[in-house]
């Protein structure tokens, strides 16, 4: 009974974890959304809520659109413990 147990509980925290890292894969998640607003601020010149992002599910991107103006985002090293980002104006 023991063993059982004990298979039990690793098999539903093994699915605890799995849901709770679901989120980080999810480019419409709160919290990404949130990232990539703050990480658009400094290139749009805007206030992170003051941009509205659209996650770019064909790459590691997305669009920030602020006072009118759309800037292509994106993470240019998603491997790395740390990433670099780089944005510009959307061509017109």
């Amino acid at each position: 009974m023991k063993s059982r147990a004990i298979t039990v509980g690793l098999c539903v925290s093994v699915v605890v974890v799995l849901a709770g890292c679901a989120d980080m894969f999810d480019p419409n998640s709160p919290a990404n959304i949130a990232a990539a607003q703050r990480v658009s601020s400094g290139f749009t010149g805007c206030e992170p809520a003051d941009n509205v992002i659209t996650p770019n599910t064909e790459s590691l991107g997305w669009h920030a659109v602020c006072k009118g103006k759309t800037y292509v985002c994106t993470d240019v090293s998603p491997a790395a413990r740390s990433s670099t980002f780089a944005s510009a104006a959307a061509a017109q």
